[in-house]
């Protein structure tokens, strides 16, 4: 299936719009809107979104891009919170899930 899908050994915290394996699990698990996002420890940020296999929102890095992505496929922030923390994604990040090292 690796070969296939063209998937490599890179870290997976490593974004890679468009990567076919992405793409594939994405339209295996029924997602025709999703984002793509990363951040890290540093307050560094990355997102894309997709329409089915489409970007819908090229890659874009700094400051406001997750909440835009995830704006984009129809989070809205709510209590005065961004989208981000309205998903509770600042407490995954503050917990270290998913941090490599």
């Amino acid at each position: 299936m690796r070969a296939r899908l063209g998937a490599d050994d890179r870290p997976l915290s490593e974004m890679e719009a468009d990567a076919p394996i992405t793409l594939h699990l994405a339209r295996e698990l029924g997602f025709d809107r999703f984002a793509l996002i990363e951040s890290d420890a540093e307050g560094g940020q990355a997102a894309t979104v997709y329409h089915g296999r489409l970007r819908a929102m090229p890659v874009r890095q700094g400051p406001g891009a997750i909440n835009e992505a995830l704006e984009r496929i129809g989070v809205r922030p709510e209590g005065g919170r961004d989208a981000f923390d309205t998903l509770g994604l600042g407490s995954v990040v503050q917990a270290g899930i998913g941090a490599t090292g």
